[in-house]
Order: C-alpha cells, then structure tokens, then sequence
C-alpha cells in the first residue's frame, strides 16, 4: 500500500505542476507587451459567438482509431453470450407439483445450483429415493450471516416450505447452497409459489462429491414425457459456467434495470419503476439482438459509451479546432475510468450522460450561430441546432431525471444568450425590429424544449400503460387523462390531504401517477450503504463505489469499481474552478463566485448533513460532530486559498466558453448539494463531462500562447492512458493478482482495493 500511497503523492505532484506551470503562461511576463495580446484576443463584451470548426480529413484517422481502440477495451470480456434464459424457462406460476423420476441411477447431489429469472417467489424441491419417503429441503436463518444454512428434513404434517428462493436480488444470476446432509435421490418434486403472475426457473443443477454438475434424463413419476420445457431445466448444458461470476449473472443494480427491460419485451408488469422507461427500453433492445444474456443486456449501454467518443472528438473540434486537442481529449474521455465502468453495467446512466452530451453539443452549435441578424430581420442559421437540443435533452429525460438538471444549465445560457442578442441588435434607423426573431426563437424553444420533450417523455410509458390495459392511445383521451390527474399530481405535492387518486385509465394518467411514485420513492432512499457517498467526496475521488468482490483461492481476486481517473478529477477539478474565475473579469466578481460557491456549499453540508445518518447527525457524540466540523472548516480554509490564487491567476480574463463550461458542470453538480438521499459516485458522470472539456481549455491556452510549451498536454494525456491501462483489470473485473490491488491499486485508504 505505501507503494500505491507514493504513486498518489507524485501523481498529486504532478497535476500540480502542470496546473502551476499553466497558469504561470497565462500571466503576461514582466517587461514585455504580452498583455497587449491577451487583451487582443479577448472580447470586452461577453459572448458566446465563435468560430465552429468542422472536421477535417486528417481528422479521420485520429476518431476512428480512438474509437476502435476504446470499442475494443470496452467489449472485451463483457459478458457470456449464452445463459439458460437464452433457452427459455419453465414457468411454475401455477403452482403445481411435478414429480419426476430419474432415469440413470441414483444421484447423490452435495450442492445445488439455479438460476431465477422473472417472477418473485420460491420453490418447495423435495428429494426420495424410493418414490415413497420424501425429505424436503428447508433454511434457517443463522445469525451475522446473509445466507441461511439449508438441510433436507421430513416435512410431512408441516406447511410447505418454499425454501429454494426466488428473491428479487437472485434473478438471472447463478445462486449455490450447499445442505448440511446430502441425500440420496432417484425421484425429484418440485412446488413452486409465485408472488405475481410469473415464476420462471432457468435451470437447476445438482452437483456431486466433486463439485461436477450432474447429469441426467428424467420423466414423470409415471413414465410420461415431462412437460416441455421442464427436462431443460436439469438439463446441463453449454449455459452452465464452472463457476459463478459477474460474466455469467446480474450484479449491483442490473438486478433492477435488466430484468425489467426483459418485462417491457414480454409484456408483464414492470419491476423497476423509479426511473423512466425509456433507459431500460433501450437495454431491451440488446436483448433483442442477443437474447437475455449478459453480453445482450449490456451490450446497448457499451455502444453508447463508444458512441459518446466520436461525439465527444467532434464537440471538441467545433470547440478549439485543433486535431491535437481533439486527440488529447478523447484520449482523457476514453481512459476515464466512471466511463468504462459505467457503460459496462446495464444500467440506465450511460444514456442520460449521452444525451447530455449530446444536447449541449447542438446546442452550443446555437449559441455560435451568427449573433446579429440581417437587415431585415432574417436569422438563417440556429434553429436546427436549438430544435435538436431540446428535442435530445427530451430523450434523455426520458432515460433518467438527473438529465433535467442540464434543463436548468440550457436554461441559464439560453437566459444570457438572448440578452446579448438583444443588446447585439442593430437598432439603426431602417433596421428590422426584433420582434420576429424573438417570437420565432421563443416559438421553437416552447416546441422543443416543452412540447416535444413532454410527447416523448409520455410516450415511454407505454410498456406501462399496456400493462394497466390502456388501449386507447388518442390524442383526445391522453389530453383527458391529463387534465384529469394533473390536479390530483398538484394536490399530492401540496401535501392535501384530499388529494384524491390517480386514474390509470389513460396514458397520461399512468404517466402522472409514476412521477408522483418516483418522487416519493427518492425522498424516501436514507438506509445507510457501504459504499455511499457524498457530493464533496466526489470532487477528490475519495469515495468509489464497489460494484463486485470476489477472492478467488491462490491470491487471486476479481472486483470492480466505478471511480474517476485521478488525472481528470484533480486536474480537471482545477481547471474547471479556472474556468469559474474567467467568467468575470474584475478581480472581486472573481472572488465573489468562488467564495461564495465554497462557503455556500460548505453551509448546505452542514445543514442537508443534520438529518438520521447523515454526516452531521445530532444524536451523534459531541466529540465526533467536533471533530468533523473541524475537518468541515479545514477544507473549506484549503478550498478559499486555493480559489484566491486561481483568481489572482486569471485577473482581467473572461470567455463566454468559461461561462459555458461553468455552468454546464454546476448545473449538474450542485442539485446534489441539496440532496440529503443516500447518493452514490456515479451520480458525478455526468459532472466529468466538463472536466474534460476543461482541461482543454488548458490545452487549447498552451496551444495558443507563444511561449507556452505543448509537452505538459502530452504528458497528462499519457500519464492518463497509462493509468487507464494500470487499472483496467480493475474497471473491468478481469483476474487479478490480490497484492497487485491492495499495494499497487489502493492510492487512498478509501479505495476499496
């Protein structure tokens, strides 16, 4: 560890002199006229208008091989490709009992395995070796312990003991129990008791002294053919693993997303309702292509992640229109770790972050429209971008609620950029007034930032409304089922206690009863989780989220977390507050945004952290409370000296791209500030963004001053690659080596390696 502890000091040291030596080119030398040039190069005026920069052909090879090369990191090793759900399933919703005879010899079975899949519930397996005396497998629950310990037991006069488990946690992933005393067994029987409609059995495996899975045929007690479906269950084939892992199951919250995008295709209630739709529906068509296998579940949520690349090089060319800064940033995109980990898991964040990405691609395309229109009022270009904007951050909604705190980031530079324009506007005599490109541009804006968002958030909830019945899908009746729940909607967040209920009889009506579920479900998340954390651990990398462990026997290990890469958290941390300071120019603006971020942030810590299991809990001891708000006032003191030097670092520069950049990031992080939910580290994804887009900013600066050297965006760049390559056993959950984790990977005492 104190390896990996060393490795962390000189990569802090590092990030430190590359962000020391930046803003040491950006202060004009003394004795020399540099400040002439800064001062040329910059607009007095705030704006937003620059020149976009179109690919160009030696732009081609640079993102095809980045994104090949990302493509194949990302794929390799994402998962099987066959599973026993890829064969089908027995389903044992009916509750009927099925007593099937082996037909080879007697089987003496020391474990079992199976593997749920849709449906919550249990089973009664029951095991003889004459057909006559019947031993029934129980569980009793074994203090400090998650498993109970299973043994099979005479069971007759006793209640049904549905002991081999279907819990929500258990579906499509292999589960092994082990009973005390094995038994001998030519006749199987097995009951099972679903809690819905559906209780779907994979396979179930018996396995021998040797732990090899045993195989054999089986029939009916009496000689018939087993149901179809049934034999396959016992059946052991190329979908049995040799052993358990996340390669061949569900883990962390796939549980949720994948299995309820498999209830959206088979049309059964869906699991999963805390989030809209349209993410899982997207998992849904992976599993389409590729069956309900791991490789097919995961595999939508991969090509997104590889979709980003190529967006993210074209965002950054139109950006600086350098083809080494586009390099450069796609390679810190690429060797960011919560971009790996993240796309690699099936759930629904990766495409929220895709369509923030994308909506404030287009529409900075907008804001670098031409600012003043031609003499007679016509503004030829922008509209496109600003529709596509609206109608992406729509789609994204749709995916996961976190996509509308970019709404407030759009909203905020839509605010500025219409003022300027405005202000920008010829108001000669003779000139057109600017009425009609007002109202045109608001016009757009209402359509598609409101309507068509609204149309496509609604429309998710189809897979939803099915399932309730709904069969008229009119425009007529879902603006009634509006205007028929919407109150009830105002009422319930008002807290009246008359608020009446929602009619599900409608697709809106389904629609509005979900909002008002997903809203109560959210305030309600306070259980204490190991590995939450918090908005301010974040900003550091302190806290990753653990997302698989398992310690294999020879000192070997196989885990995986989701995590920034330390390059792009610390120094784009430091860019990003650089591009704070330039949006103002005097020295006090400077000054009165970063102070007043810090003190206010620290302030919302102390009180949102005053709740039941939150950092600053009263019933906590008095020493421990003192203690942390020391630590509380000690980093707030680190923050406030480090915000003055970068704000005596960029005195007398301001960039409408910096006011871009600043708002886009804080747009996505500060709502967690307020939040007093149980929160995790991916919830900052969306955040790393722009830190990417800051460290260019950087790049770019080094790029455009005469005397600044362009080896230090080299060396960051290839020191974040390297990392990337350091960790990937890590990000990926390939086998690894234990001491390689714990003295090589665990940089901070917090990581859990």
């Amino acid at each position: 560890m104190l390896f990996a502890n060393l490795l962390a000091v000189l990569l802090l040291a590092g990030v430190f002199c590359y962000m020391g030596y930046y803003w040491s080119v950006l202060q004009p030398r003394r004795g020399t006229v540099d400040w002439v040039e800064i001062r040329e190069r910059e607009s007095r005026v705030l704006t937003f208008q620059r020149r976009r920069y179109p690919l160009e052909r030696r732009d081609r090879l640079p993102i095809l091989l980045i994104t090949a090369l990302y493509a194949l990191s990302a794929f390799f090793a994402l998962g099987d490709t066959t599973a026993p759900a890829a064969r089908g399933a027995f389903d044992f919703s009916d509750g009927q009992t099925y007593t099937l005879r082996i037909q080879e010899e007697t089987i003496y079975p020391v474990k079992i395995w199976y593997y749920p899949m849709l449906g919550t519930g249990g089973y009664q397996l029951e095991v003889s070796k004459d057909g006559q005396t019947w031993s029934t497998l129980w569980s009793i629950p074994q203090d400090g312990q998650d498993e109970p310990t299973y043994y099979w037991a005479d069971a007759q006069g006793y209640a049904p003991k549905y002991a081999l488990d279907q819990a929500y946690n258990r579906l499509f992933k292999w589960t092994e129990l082990a009973p005390t005393n094995p038994q001998f067994a030519r006749y199987l029987r097995i009951t099972g008791h679903g809690e819905r409609d559906v209780l779907q059995l994979g396979k179930l495996i018996f396995l021998d002294q040797e732990g090899q899975p045993i195989s054999f045929t089986c029939t009916l007690a009496d000689g018939s053919p087993a149901p179809e479906g049934l034999a396959q269950v016992f059946a052991v084939d190329e979908t049995v693993p040799e052993h358990f892992s996340w390669r061949n199951s569900t883990y962390y919250d796939e549980i949720y997303h994948a299995r309820t995008a498999l209830e959206h295709i088979e049309g059964f209630r869906p699991y999963e309702w805390t989030h809209p739709p349209l993410g899982k529906i997207i998992i849904g068509l992976g599993i389409r292509l590729f069956g309900m296998t791991p490789f097919g579940w995961r595999f939508m949520g991969t090509l997104f992640g590889v979709l980003m690349v190529p967006l993210l090089y074209l965002f950054l060319k139109n950006l600086f229109g350098k083809t080494p800064i586009a390099v450069c940033g796609s390679l810190l995109f690429t060797s960011e770790f919560m971009h790996l980990t993240q796309t690699r898991i099936a759930t629904i964040d990766t495409y929220g972050v895709f369509f923030i990405l994308l909506s404030y691609y287009f529409f900075y395309r907008w804001l670098t429209a031409p600012a003043t229109p031609d003499r007679k009022g016509r503004v030829h270009q922008g509209y496109l971008p600003l529709a596509l904007s609206g109608i992406t951050w729509g789609v994204g909604c749709a995916c996961k609620w976190t996509v509308i705190y970019a709404g407030a980031g759009l909203a905020l530079l839509y605010l500025i950029h219409m003022v300027q324009r405005l202000r920008a506007w010829d108001r000669s005599e003779g000139a057109a007034k600017p009425w009609g490109w007002l109202g045109a541009t608001l016009g757009v804006s209402v359509v598609c930032f409101v309507l068509l968002p609204l149309v496509i958030y609604t429309l998710s909830y189809i897979p939803f409304a099915q399932v309730e019945g709904v069969t008229d899908y009119s425009l007529g009746r879902c603006l009634a089922g509006f205007g028929e729940n919407f109150p009830v909607l105002v009422r319930k967040l008002l807290h009246s206690e008359d608020s009446g209920a929602f009619r599900k009889d409608s697709l809106t009506g389904v629609m509005l009863n979900d909002q008002w579920r997903i809203l109560d479900y959210h305030t309600g998340v306070h259980n204490p989780h190991n590995y939450a954390s918090r908005w301010y651990q974040w900003l550091v990398d302190l806290r990753p989220i653990l997302y698989y462990l398992q310690n294999l026997p020879g000192g070997l290990t196989e885990r995986f977390s989701s995590f920034n890469n330390p390059v792009l958290s610390w120094a784009g941390l430091l860019a990003l507050l650089t591009c704070a300071a330039r949006c103002f120019r005097r020295l006090w603006a400077k000054l009165a945004l970063l102070w007043g971020v810090g003190i206010g942030c620290a302030g919302v810590c102390w009180l949102v952290g005053r709740v039941r299991s939150g950092d600053f809990d009263p019933s906590l001891s008095d020493q421990e409370l003192g203690q942390r708000l020391v630590v509380l006032a000690l980093c707030l003191v680190f923050y406030l000296v480090a915000a003055t030097l970068i704000a005596l670092q960029t005195e007398g520069r301001r960039s409408g791209l910096d006011v871009f950049l600043t708002v886009g990031f804080f747009a996505q992080f500060l709502p967690w500030v307020f939040i007093n939910r149980i929160t995790f580290a991916y919830h900052y994804f969306p955040s790393t963004l722009f830190l990417v887009l800051a460290l260019c900013r950087t790049f770019d600066d080094l790029w455009e001053s005469k005397r600044g050297s362009r080896w230090p965006v080299y060396a960051l760049t290839g020191t974040s690659v390297a990392l990337y390559v350091m960790f990937y056993p890590a990000l990926t959950g390939l086998t690894m080596w234990s001491w390689y984790s714990s003295k090589v990977l665990k940089f901070l005492p917090s990581w859990p390696y």
